[in-house]
């Protein structure tokens, strides 16, 4: 017989869903508002194109794994929800 062992799971937030101040630092979410605030103003091109670029542009300098996958998937999501 194998045995298994799954990693516990880890939150640093309280409730069901994190509060995205709570979660991002202060260069995340002054990406996040920036890239809502332009995608919203360039709403006549494509939303998939806009979310990708500006998923890129901001999350492209950072070098670090974790805060690159968090900075990129909430600028993301701001596209997507301010398109």
């Amino acid at each position: 017989m194998r045995s298994f062992e799954l990693a516990a799971d880890v939150r640093t937030w309280k409730g069901r869903m994190p509060n995205p101040v709570g979660v991002l630092d202060r260069t995340q979410l002054a990406g996040t508002v920036g890239a809502a605030v332009v995608s919203s103003a360039t709403f006549v091109f494509s939303p998939v194109a806009m979310t990708v670029l500006m998923g890129e542009l901001f999350g492209g300098r950072i070098k670090n794994g974790y805060r690159r996958l968090t900075t990129m998937m909430a600028v993301k999501n701001s596209t997507t929800e301010s398109t």
